[in-house]
């Protein structure tokens, strides 16, 4: 792996990490949206105001869950290409970086 592929993969998690954060944000704004709206009917006033709070939860809830997707994706591509960016400085090959990856593995394993 090229240098110029681990600067990519670099950009592509700090994307995902802000990607995350704008989510979040128009998360808020639509739950605030939702619960602000002013279209009652005249014989069911009190059903929507509260299914208008069900409503605000369930995108906030929603845009929390999608947030967080999100920035564990771009922090897991970030530490992915961090680690390979230390092991293209240390002039490993990668031959022996497959090797002691999978030999890592199998210590994690207890084998």
């Amino acid at each position: 792996m090229e240098s110029a592929d681990v600067d990519r993969y670099e950009l592509i998690g700090r994307i995902l990490l802000w990607l995350s954060a704008a989510v979040f944000v128009l998360s808020v704004i639509g739950a605030i949206l939702i619960a602000g709206s002013d279209t009652q009917l005249p014989f069911a006033e009190e059903v929507e105001r509260e299914g208008r709070g069900v409503f605000a939860l369930a995108s906030i809830g929603a845009g929390v869950a999608a947030a967080g997707v999100l920035a564990g994706l771009g922090a897991i591509v970030s530490m992915m290409a961090a680690d390979r960016r230390q092991r293209l400085r240390s002039g490993e090959p990668a031959a022996s970086q497959a090797l002691r990856d999978l030999s890592a593995g199998d210590e994690a394993r207890g084998s």
